[in-house]
């Protein structure tokens, strides 16, 4: 991994060589073309995005053991699930994603695609979440719709601040 960082900094610098001593560009196009030449760096350091993953994997993780314990207890039919291990799948897959996220953020550098990818994760839940409520499978209670519904608004805001993170960066 650490070879195609290296290798997306020498593309980037090389580009950004390219980019002043080019003589027939107008100033606006060589800003164009260094800005390009910027984004093609494949991580970034960006404290909001960072801070933001980390936020979503201590988030997720309070979601993994909240999941945990409705399938573990009688929250499950009060919710409406009528296979306590749909939950408990649930919380498993969860705990996947914390351990995924707290890797991603320990480097020193986030890598882009990687972050862009919990985006997209992110969106899948909310989209998921939202078929689930629309077709009332399992068949959940009011309460459990609430619970469905709450956690994919969250998610959603997540998704949200880490894209407009990866666009600043």
């Amino acid at each position: 991994m650490a070879a195609i960082d290296l290798y997306a900094v020498n593309i980037a610098e090389t580009m950004q060589g390219v980019v002043a001593k080019s003589v027939r560009m107008n100033e606006r196009e060589s800003e164009v073309f260094f800005m390009v030449a910027k984004t093609s760096d494949m991580s970034t350091s960006s404290t909001l995005l960072r801070g933001t993953l980390q936020l979503d994997g201590a988030v997720s993780a309070v979601g993994a053991l909240a999941f945990l314990a409705v399938g573990f207890s009688p929250l499950s039919d009060f919710l409406g699930f009528t296979e306590p291990a749909f939950p408990l799948i649930v919380g498993v897959i969860l705990i996947a994603y914390v351990v995924w996220l707290f890797r991603l953020t320990r480097r020193r550098e986030v890598d882009r695609r990687q972050a862009m990818g919990a985006v997209a994760i992110n969106d899948a839940w909310v989209v998921i979440s939202i078929v689930l409520l629309v077709i009332n499978l399992p068949p959940l209670t009011l309460w459990g719709k609430l619970f469905v519904g709450l956690i994919a608004v969250v998610v959603a805001a997540f998704a949200i601040v880490e894209f407009y993170a990866l666009r600043k960066s």
